[in-house]
């Protein structure tokens, strides 16, 4: 936790705080990207603590992070991504788009869901998503910024 006039950001003390009144405790969440400078991917992301200690972010915060509905978005588009990249090489000639996802029930999308999981892995998938919900962390943070 950080005092205003500790505040790693420049700017957020008030008029008030700087004639003399007590700082008012603000809080303030540190978070750590670690980066693969070759290729520029996210390779994880940490919090820190006031001590100093980084920590992995878990599953449930990295969601929370970057929303939750956006995260729905993202794993819906990667199993469109994995779905079209089967299609496509157990037949060329087939048109990925001809079926109509918006007739998908719940159950017809968790079916879908479990057989990607047994082609693909869901060791894969996981890690996909984390490298998605990192990328998206990041740009909700910097968006957020400016």
């Amino acid at each position: 936790m950080f005092t205003a006039s500790e505040s790693p950001v420049e700017g957020t003390g008030t008029a008030k705080e700087s004639q003399g009144d007590k700082p008012k405790a603000i809080e303030a969440e540190q978070l750590v990207f670690t980066l693969c400078v070759a290729t520029g991917q996210i390779i994880k992301v940490e919090t820190v603590d006031s001590a100093g200690k980084r920590r992995e972010v878990p599953t449930d915060k990295a969601v929370e992070l970057a929303g939750k509905d956006d995260m729905k978005g993202i794993e819906t588009a990667l199993d469109d991504a994995f779905e079209a990249g089967i299609i496509s090489m157990l037949d060329p000639e087939s048109d990925a788009e001809e079926s109509d996802a918006s007739d998908e029930t719940a159950e017809d999308l968790q079916l879908r869901r479990e057989l990607l999981m047994l082609i693909i892995g869901s060791e894969v998938r996981r890690r996909l998503l984390r490298r998605l919900a990192g990328r998206l962390i990041l740009a909700k943070k910097i968006e957020s910024r400016g």
